[in-house]
């Protein structure tokens, strides 16, 4: 039986794990960032477009928003000119 000291056993150890570690495949540190990078740019570019979208639609919502509220007044103020303008309406569907 063959018996190794600590010392002998630690060199041993640290041989094979060494080895271990050289066989690993490491990427390419610059493929790798500049990959990064491009994904980075590619999602600010979608994130402005995003917000001219969500621009467009803010703009469309107000001016529903002020459709709804000016025919909401013309209830309160006059109902017989809404009465009349929704006649109006059913009458050409």
């Amino acid at each position: 039986m063959m018996t190794l000291s600590e010392r002998e056993l630690d060199e041993l150890i640290g041989k094979k794990v060494l080895e271990e570690l050289n066989n690993i495949e490491v990427p390419n540190i610059d493929e790798q960032w500049t990959k990064f990078q491009q994904q980075l740019q590619s999602k600010k570019d979608m994130s402005i477009k995003n917000v001219l979208h969500n621009t467009r639609s803010y703009k469309k919502l107000a001016w529903v928003a002020v459709f709804i509220i000016t025919i909401s007044s013309a209830v309160l103020y006059k109902p017989t000119y809404t009465e009349a303008f929704g006649e109006k309406f059913i009458e050409l569907n």
